[in-house]
């Protein structure tokens, strides 16, 4: 790593930023500190980029003895090892997330549906278009931040919502492929699909028959025109 001790310019802004899910941490026996520069280095092994003192400082405020500290905790917890001076991660970090991938199966990606029309026996099918690698990362990000309840209801609302489309406009939607719902940049995953259900169903949905209550002086009168 360059050395951050060496840097002879003015200080440098930290602009970096980390979500922590506190579940996988603890279960994963880390720390915060911890968890931040392992997610630091795990995302910029994913992209294939160089880090160095000067990276790990700017996307997280450690400094040089602060990392060194944090880098040999985490050779001692099996999360990284080092060869001829240089080092890797172990698979241990990326399988501390196996657990969202099955719940993004199970949950997300699948959909409880009737096997036949009208049918009572429910099965499990394939909700989704597009990317399955792709939308599995940016689920696994998301859920960092909003639990599998939020984002699965989300997913339901949206569902619901182009079934009226089609329902009260004769508007057949498609739905978008999984990766671009979830996406952090544009949050597809955020919009208020609940209200939209809302505003449809006031727009469109029948008034309810309100049924008048019977009374004695309608029985009366029924049973006097049956007498004519």
């Amino acid at each position: 790593m360059d050395k951050l001790n060496n840097y002879k310019s003015k200080p440098l802004a930290i602009v970096g930023s980390t979500t922590i899910n506190h579940e996988a941490r603890t279960r994963l026996g880390l720390n915060c500190s911890e968890y931040c520069l392992l997610d630091f280095l795990y995302r910029k092994q994913q992209n294939k980029e160089r880090s160095d003192s000067i990276a790990v400082y700017v996307s997280t405020g450690f400094t040089e003895q602060e990392i060194i500290t944090l880098f040999k905790g985490l050779i001692q917890k099996s999360f990284i090892m080092t060869s001829g001076g240089e080092y890797t991660l172990t698979s241990k970090w990326a399988e501390g997330f196996a657990d969202i991938e099955k719940e993004f199966d199970e949950y997300f990606w699948n959909e409880k549906v009737p096997k036949n029309p009208g049918s009572t026996e429910i099965i499990q099918k394939v909700a989704w278009t597009g990317t399955k690698k792709k939308a599995i990362e940016y689920y696994v990000k998301l859920r960092k931040k909003y639990s599998k309840d939020f984002l699965v209801s989300q997913r339901d609302n949206y569902f619901e919502y182009l079934k009226l489309q089609k329902q009260y406009r004769g508007f057949d939607q498609q739905r978008l492929m999984c990766q671009v719902f979830l996406n952090p940049a544009n949050e597809r995953f955020l919009e208020d699909y609940a209200d939209y259900i809302n505003t449809l169903n006031e727009k469109y949905a029948p008034a309810p028959v309100i049924e008048k209550p019977l009374t004695k002086d309608d029985v009366l009168g029924m049973y006097s025109k049956q007498q004519i």
